[in-house]
């Protein structure tokens, strides 16, 4: 017994047993106190004001028996009783153990003497029980907590026994799958209803048969309404002493995930397929992704740009606008479209951009997406569709004007013809008129010159092959060009006829060497003229109109000469332009050659730049009849 005092009620209504009892209690060692009631009525009092630790009870007692006081508390006995009886009553005292009294004593001198020992041990006893009850309150309040966490958690959350009939079935689970609890606990088709396919289910039950240790999957059930939910499992099989195996399942309903990262992937895939350049930056421009099209267009790998900031970016917009300033008002909220270039590790470019910001749920800028689709063979093809256009127009102008010229010019030499029959052949006026008209035959081939550009002249076409013609340009050239010229030449002699007129061929071909020769500067240099077979394909016809895919002849003539910058370039097929002194040069050469090879469905592309030569590549599509053979000599230059 500890140092606190015990209080002890001693419900008793002989004289002498009360003074027996004190005397033995104040004979042993501890502090007791000793109340005494000498009915029910009044122990119930004193209870009520004080209760006790330990209760001595008469069995018969003038209002009652003393086994009424187990109750007094409600329930269970609220403290220890020993009951005292007299003798004959043992069976009642053994019943009065079964209903909750701790020990009996049939009443004597010498038993209640020794009441103060036995009255430790009950106290000692009840101790015991009251720490066994306790943690088994503590216990039960704990299963009642864990339960009623298992109901509402918002987990799939049940339990199937050695028959596979569910145990448990929480309120998730309800849920999710439109079965009750009442509808599922023992229901021994409760697992066909979630599983009816057998072999899904066969392999279902198959993983849980594995004693111990958690599992993990992902497993389609079918609910109520017909409908099939993706749930990610963990399970556990445990087999406790006395209800054997049982498996329980906690489970995530993920159907809306699975659905949402599959329609991140498809967006993934089209972001990552897509042929429109797309990136993403945080607010301050670091880039966090590019798309393949990016690399594509710049040749700068996705580990070279992650995580670089606006510095780096490849390309710029307009004048007046940098990066971070375009950055900075993108971080605060505006978008922005134009139209940037840049130069990059697959050269110059140019793109049309847009630009916006992304926000969270909290309204703040957390990304910034660019997506920007590369224009730069666009605006190559513009610009040649305008050149082509210019040159359209200016030719029709052109033809319009040389037929009308035309007409005046066969009066002006018809009239001086009659005129010179008229006038004696050795007079001075003869030779004035002779000159006028060498001057109407010089305007007439300048006519015809300007017909050829604008198509207003047709020729006899036929099966042509051009390496005749090559040759005699080249044989004619020779004897003409200084020595200081060397002329390289790559003849095919396998290259295939073209459908053609062999004298605006001729003229193309000597038109395109006689340019090469005058730009050399002071008249030396090199000139290497090749003719070969070659297939033109969707990316080089993208580049020049006039050609459609197929087998060409591709003849290319290169010079070593001063070159030309871009306005030069772009300005070279104009008829009257040129860049020879004043009287140096009609200016129509060149004309006439792309009017000459446009009107044979070929294309003529230039490539030149000041101080590194020029290089004229002209493509003539293949014809498939056998090359008549034709004397270049003999034909109309």
């Amino acid at each position: 017994m500890d140092e606190r005092e015990i209080r002890i009620l001693v419900v008793e209504d002989e004289a002498a047993h009360v003074a027996l009892l004190r005397r033995a209690f104040e004979r042993h060692p501890g502090r007791t106190r000793l109340d005494v009631a000498s009915s029910l009525r009044a122990a119930r009092q004193h209870i009520a004001e004080a209760p006790p630790d330990l209760v001595l009870a008469d069995l018969r007692l003038p209002d009652g028996r003393g086994l009424e006081l187990l109750l007094a508390g409600g329930g269970a006995a609220a403290w220890p009783l020993i009951l005292m009886t007299g003798y004959g009553d043992e069976q009642v005292a053994v019943a009065a153990l079964k209903a909750g009294a701790l020990d009996y004593v049939v009443k004597s001198a010498e038993s209640l003497a020794a009441m103060p020992r036995l009255a430790a041990r009950v106290l000692r006893e009840w101790g015991h029980l009251q720490q066994r009850r306790r943690a088994e309150a503590a216990l039960r309040a704990s299963e009642e907590r864990l339960r009623r966490v298992m109901e509402d958690l918002p987990l799939l959350i049940d339990a199937f026994d050695e028959q596979n009939r569910p145990i448990f079935w929480n309120r998730e689970c309800e849920r999710v799958t439109g079965y009750t609890a009442e509808e599922m606990i023992g229901n021994q088709d409760g697992l066909n209803l979630l599983y009816p396919d057998p072999d899904e289910r066969a392999r279902r039950v198959a993983q849980w048969r594995h004693v111990g240790g958690y599992r993990d999957g992902e497993w389609i059930i079918t609910c109520k309404d017909g409908g099939r939910r993706a749930i990610a499992w963990s399970s556990i099989t445990v087999d406790l002493p006395g209800s054997g195996a049982s498996t329980w399942h906690a489970g995530l309903d993920v159907t809306e995930r699975r659905r949402a990262a599959a329609e991140r992937a498809h967006l993934v895939a089209a972001i990552e397929h897509a042929n429109d350049i797309i990136f993403i930056t945080d607010p301050g421009g670091s880039i966090r992704y590019v798309n393949p099209a990016f690399a594509r267009l710049t040749g700068y790998g996705r580990e070279e740009l992650i995580g670089t900031g606006p510095d780096f970016f490849p390309w710029q917009p307009p004048a007046g606008l940098p990066i971070p300033e375009l950055i900075g008002r993108l971080a605060a909220g505006e978008s922005w479209q134009g139209r940037c270039s840049g130069r990059a590790r697959n050269g110059a470019f140019t793109v049309e951009c847009s630009a916006a910001p992304v926000r969270g749920e909290d309204g703040h800028v957390t990304n910034i997406v660019l997506v920007a689709r590369d224009v730069t063979r666009v605006d190559a093809l513009e610009a040649r569709l305008r050149q082509a256009e210019k040159l359209e127009a200016i030719g029709t102008l052109a033809g319009g004007i040389a037929h009308d010229f035309n007409n005046i010019l066969y009066a002006i030499v018809g009239f001086t013809e009659l005129v010179m029959d008229d006038v004696p052949a050795d007079s001075r006026a003869m030779a004035n008129l002779e000159q006028v008209c060498e001057a109407g035959r010089r305007a007439t081939e300048l006519v015809r010159r300007i017909l050829t550009f604008s198509r207003g002249s047709e020729q006899a076409k036929r099966a042509l092959a051009l390496q005749p013609l090559v040759a005699e340009v080249l044989a004619l050239l020779r004897g003409s060009l200084p020595p200081a010229v060397e002329i390289r030449q790559r003849i095919d002699p396998d290259c295939g006829p073209v459908w053609g007129d062999a004298g605006r061929l001729h003229q193309v071909i000597m038109n395109l060497c006689t340019n090469a020769f005058q730009a050399m500067p002071g008249g030396a240099g090199r000139m290497e003229v090749i003719l070969a077979e070659t297939t033109v394909d969707a990316a080089l016809a993208e580049q020049a109109p006039d050609l459609s895919p197929g087998p060409h002849a591709l003849l290319v003539i290169t010079d070593d000469g001063l070159g030309m910058d871009t306005a030069t370039r772009e300005r070279i097929f104009e008829p009257y332009f040129t860049t020879k002194d004043p009287g140096a040069g009609t200016g129509l050469g060149l004309a006439t050659v792309h009017g000459a090879v446009r009107d044979h469905g070929g294309a003529i592309l230039v490539e030149s730049e000041p101080g590194r030569g020029s290089r004229f590549a002209v493509y003539l599509p293949l014809h498939s009849q056998p090359a008549a053979a034709v004397d270049p000599a003999r034909e109309e230059v």
